[in-house]
């Protein structure tokens, strides 16, 4: 079911790989979930930010289910305030959920338009997707953080145009 249609001078680009539906336009992509919320995503090199939409938090279950119907087997993690990990790279695409607290990921090979490192941060329900071999560090906020966090090892592209 269409939920969302918009054409630019190119016309929508459709992609699907369950669960999720994605129409991509220019730098943003608004993906139909399977229970039919409309979320907005940050497109950026080698990383995708979908934010959480619902004004309540996520129910820790609730996101460790979703990864599972997405076939991922996720694993919690937890810091406490300010911690910081540093600069590093893995050779699996990182599938990550904010749970509480917030943390900062920092992609120190990537520069703004002002010269400055690259950063996210996420908030409760946020969802991080990592391509593999990506540089980042990261830095927990002041109210420490809890994390889902799963690896997704390809052979080939996980998300095909149809």
């Amino acid at each position: 079911m269409l939920v969302y249609q918009e054409v630019d001078e190119r016309g929508p680009v459709y992609i699907h790989a369950l669960p999720y539906t994605f129409y991509a336009f220019c730098n943003m992509t608004y993906i139909i979930c399977e229970i039919g919320k409309l979320e907005v995503t940050e497109k950026l090199p080698n990383m995708q930010i979908i934010r959480w939409q619902s004004p309540q938090a996520p129910l820790e279950q609730e996101l460790r289910q979703h990864m599972q119907r997405s076939s991922l087997s996720s694993y919690t993690w937890s810091n406490g305030p300010g911690d910081t990990y540093a600069a590093h790279v893995h050779s699996y695409e990182k599938v990550l959920y904010c749970v509480r607290g917030s943390i900062r990921f920092i992609l120190s090979d990537q520069l703004d338009s002002a010269g400055d490192p690259v950063y996210v941060d996420l908030c409760p329900g946020d969802c991080m997707i990592l391509a593999a071999g990506t540089r980042h560090s990261a830095q927990v906020g002041m109210q420490g953080v809890t994390c889902l966090e799963a690896a997704r090892y390809t052979t080939s592209a996980t998300v095909q145009m149809s």
